[in-house]
């Protein structure tokens, strides 16, 4: 898996099989390096990969329990992943992918960290218009199937909680697209959750519009919110 691969697969790969799939990809690049796959980790994901493609139907709170059991097996598979970049590459596919499924079935996130980090590396090695608005479509499934407790925990004024870090987040994706209509929902998301950051995110945005020198089409979406929410 490289930095070119177009993450329009998300969708495919919403499919169980598929999923299984990049768990074992995973698990055999793990097992290929000079100290090996820890057996621990080696178990915990054959047990999900066994989970998921169990064929009869998951209610919401079965898949809700099941992203969290993949929440253990990504924290664990973080810190291994931390030793190059073709295993970042890989970690961060499969967090985002799981997240994805458990969300396009009907679970809700109860843990954010490992997603909002895969989320955020993701979108910093992507150029193009298509991956970006793919991955614009797994952050907005991540957004929305977010437990309520995380969205109302006091943690959400720290700074650096990922439930604010992907919001932020999610709004730079959508700027990124360059598509107005992906834009303005990202905007009403943030407004809508943490509307003492819109002004200063909108501020940051103008700045990057002449920075970067993007199309007039998307400045113009940005020059409305930012002189609705940045005007005393």
């Amino acid at each position: 898996m490289s930095d070119s691969s177009p993450l329009s697969s998300f969708t495919y790969i919403s499919e169980s099989s598929r999923l299984v799939e990049v768990l074992e990809t995973l698990k055999s690049a793990l097992k290929a390096r000079a100290n090996g796959l820890d057996g621990q980790i080696e178990s915990l994901i054959d047990h999900l990969g066994g989970i998921i493609t169990e064929q009869s139907p998951k209610p919401p709170q079965t898949m809700t329990e099941i992203g969290e059991f993949g929440s253990h097996l990504l924290e664990k598979l973080y810190f291994e992943s931390l030793e190059n970049i073709e295993h970042q590459r890989m970690f961060n596919f499969l967090a985002l992918a799981f997240a994805y499924w458990v969300a396009r079935n009907g679970g809700s996130i109860t843990q954010l960290q490992f997603y909002v980090a895969a989320l955020a590396q993701t979108a910093n090695s992507l150029r193009d218009k298509i991956s970006l608005e793919s991955l614009y479509e797994a952050a907005t499934f991540i957004v929305f199937a977010t437990s309520d407790e995380l969205k109302t925990a006091p943690e959400v004024a720290a700074p650096d909680d990922p439930w604010k870090v992907l919001i932020l987040n999610y709004g730079i994706i959508a700027t990124r697209t360059h598509a107005p209509e992906l834009m303005e929902s990202a905007y009403k998301t943030l407004i809508q959750y943490f509307p003492d950051e819109a002004p200063p995110f909108f501020q940051q945005a103008m700045s990057e519009m002449d920075r970067l020198d993007y199309p007039q089409y998307v400045r113009n979406v940005v020059e409305r919110y930012c002189a609705k929410y940045t005007t005393k």
